[in-house]
């Protein structure tokens, strides 16, 4: 057997035998101690003990390669390419084999993973005047920042008072700090707030207790999350939502007063807002799942070489005679290795995609460059597989879009199809389309989109989308331009030219993905005719339009005009539909599943179809899901003009407060919108829509 077989057959073994225990026990680990951390007096005795288990690494760590001594190794585990499960990041403890340095191209002793290897987002803008100065108003810029009077948004006069569960939230401003105070009961809470995040909609904090039972809570030494957020368009302090480390948790049953429900922000959310040197940013949580699943180079790394040279006093010189537990230790503790005082800075700089820039800055002018930044990362320490150096390091569609695809990614609650339902993740919806993924669009003669394709990354998109449908269209044409006959569009979409249902995205990325403070697109291309979201009772983009219509008659009209072979479960449609013979919007608004009873929600008030108002409002008043509340009681002002804000109800009041107020002002809101301009469309008017049991 030759070196290559006797390696792949110990790949083979190592990723499956007992031998092999991959950096989910890292991870695992790290995410257990995180929470006696933050949770000692209710973790479980037999949990530290597992704990304690775990540090000693009983079980070896890494596998050693049998054809080459010395070559120990491990990789991130459960976190295979999307594209291609041979294409991998390995992690080399001893020297990278010969025959894979041999195999990978050769860089030219290129760094630009090290700190030291960045120059900094001020060294850029005497040539990039341009983009540094739509930089330094991107959102990009301020997702993360120091709280000083340039970047807090909220209103910290003190004059804004905030009443939530029993209890008052105050926010004042102190010697030039800026503190959050909450009360309840007689107690009460004193935060510092250190830093901000987001600019745009909402502006969330973070910061540590500095007065209120410091000695009992961790929330006096752990930066966190800070319970209230400010809603810059409205004005107004509201509760924060998503930041429960249990996803099934409803955001009404986060307790601010509580001890211990809160979030650390630097144990991962700060892992894409803040700016990391590449090689630091890849051992930490959201780096070493990323990194493997979206790669487009497979990468073998010399682990040891990088942290001695990033990192020198952070491990022993004599770390090739470190032994399985030691090595183990070493990879459980390297999660911190990376400390605060090495991050490049708060926010996403210019080098958190362009990568560390120091050689380009060192050797470039103003009109010439005789070193261009590499838009993948390289190093001595890593052995990246590409035909040449120009595939590995250009700006091509696959490194632009691993750059994107390294923050905006992860994992959020999903529709039937594994669509995710809110945002941030939008390439990791966009590779489970069609147009991301090169196996799919070499199949049909294109090449991949990119993200820069619609996107201008140094260009904030502003607090709506900008592009005329007509120019959304034009985007898809550029490659589908077998449509851009009208014959031809209207043969393909069965709607007339420039109507709603001729228009690209509104039947390939419907507006299902819940935003900052509005329903946004998918980003997901995919196409109607997708069975599991039809059965189970989730959106589809027919249906969004055709509210009043049931979804038999969806079906049908998918099977007439684009796949007569459709197949559906009667049983699945029977199970997971209300009423299916009733209109479909009122089944979403009606069902189970909360993000699509907020897509139905959002798709009313839009078109005003005013017959499932009623629906409507009991959403805004008794969903079990605050943001759906939240968001749908805006749509009510946007669509109707009413404010439920000036009628003495609120979307986080209590549930008692919220139901008596809405049955006390729900018909003259029934009346207003019979008596607006657009009333109730005759044509839906007529449509007998059977009532629906709650």
């Amino acid at each position: 057997m030759s070196d290559d077989e006797q390696a792949n057959a110990d790949d083979a073994a190592a990723t499956s035998g007992p031998s092999f225990v991959t950096w989910s026990v890292y991870i695992a680990i790290c995410g257990i101690i995180a929470l006696i951390l933050l949770k000692p007096d209710e973790t479980p005795p037999e949990v530290m003990a597992q704990i304690m288990a775990s540090n000693n690494i009983a079980t070896p760590p890494v596998k050693q390669l049998a054809a080459v001594p010395k070559a120990r190794w491990f990789m991130p585990s459960g976190h295979t390419n999307f594209w291609d499960p041979k294409r991998q990041v390995r992690f080399y403890w001893d020297e990278v084999p010969v025959r894979i340095t041999e195999q990978g191209v050769d860089t030219e002793g290129q760094s630009n993973v090290r700190k030291m290897d960045y120059a900094g987002a001020e060294t850029c803008v005497d040539c990039h005047e341009s983009n540094h100065r739509n930089w330094e108003k991107h959102p990009h810029r301020w997702m993360n920042a120091l709280a000083n009077d340039e970047s807090v948004r909220g209103d910290f006069s003190g004059n804004a008072k905030f009443k939530y569960k029993g209890g008052t939230g105050s926010f004042t401003k102190i010697d030039g700090r800026h503190r959050m105070t909450l009360s309840k009961d007689g107690k009460r809470w004193v935060y510092d707030v250190n830093r901000t995040i987001g600019s745009r909609f909402f502006q969330y904090y973070v910061g540590t207790l500095i007065e209120g039972h410091i000695d009992e809570e961790p929330r006096s030494s752990v930066e966190h999350v800070l319970p209230f957020g400010y809603w810059i368009g409205n004005q107004e302090w509201v509760p924060t939502v998503h930041l429960a480390r249990d996803s099934t948790m409803l955001e009404d049953d986060i307790d601010p007063y509580d001890t211990w429900q809160f979030t650390a922000y630097d144990l991962t959310c700060s892992e894409c807002h803040t700016t990391w040197a590449f090689g630091d940013w890849m051992l930490k949580l959201a780096g070493s799942k990323r990194f493997p699943q979206y790669t487009p180079h497979t990468t073998a790394i010399h682990l040891p070489g990088y942290v001695q040279d990033a990192h020198p006093s952070r491990l022993p010189q004599d770390y090739r005679s470190m032994n399985m537990a030691g090595i183990g230790k070493f990879l459980n503790a390297s999660y911190d290795l990376a400390r605060t005082e090495d991050r490049l800075g708060l926010g996403v700089a210019c080098e958190a995609c362009h990568l560390g820039t120091k050689a380009h800055v060192e050797n470039s002018t103003k009109t010439e460059s005789k070193v261009l930044p590499a838009f993948f990362p390289v190093s001595p320490h890593f052995h990246s597989g590409a035909d040449n150096i120009g595939i590995l390091t250009q700006r091509n569609a696959e490194n632009a879009n691993f750059i994107c695809g390294r923050c905006h990614s992860g994992t959020r609650p999903e529709y039937a199809n594994h669509t995710h339902t809110w945002n941030s993740t939008e390439f990791a919806d966009a590779v489970r389309g069609h147009c991301y993924d090169p196996v799919k669009a070499k199949a049909h003669g294109k090449g991949i989109l990119t993200c820069i394709h619609c996107h201008d990354p140094h260009k904030a998109t502003g607090p709506k989308w900008t592009r005329t449908p007509a120019q959304d269209d034009q985007s898809c044409l550029t490659c589908h331009s077998e449509f851009k006959p009208e014959s031809k569009l209207v043969a393909h979409t069965h709607h007339a030219a420039n109507t709603e249902g001729s228009r690209c995205m509104n039947c390939h990325m419907p507006r299902i993905n819940e935003g900052l403070q509005d329903m946004v697109r998918t980003h997901r291309i995919s196409s109607p005719t997708d069975p599991v979201m039809i059965e189970k009772n989730d959106p589809n983009a027919c249906n969004m339009c055709h509210l009043d219509k049931n979804i038999d008659w969806t079906i049908a009209k998918l099977r007439e005009w684009y796949k007569p072979d459709l197949a559906i479960s009667e049983s699945e449609l029977d199970t997971n539909y209300p009423d299916r013979k009733a209109a479909v919007g009122l089944n979403w608004l009606r069902g189970k599943h909360a993000p699509a009873r907020l897509v139905a929600a959002d798709s009313v008030m839009r078109q005003r179809a005013w017959w499932a108002l009623s629906d409507v409002l009991d959403i805004i008043a008794s969903d079990s899901h605050l943001i759906n509340r939240q968001f749908t009681q805006k749509r009510l002002d946007e669509h109707l003009g009413y404010d439920l804000r000036e009628h003495n109800f609120q979307f986080y009041d209590t549930p008692e407060h919220r139901r008596a107020r809405m049955a006390e002002l729900k018909p003259g809101i029934l009346k207003l919108a019979e008596e607006s301009p657009w009333g109730v469309r005759n044509e839906q008017r007529a449509t007998a829509i059977p009532e629906v049991n709650k």
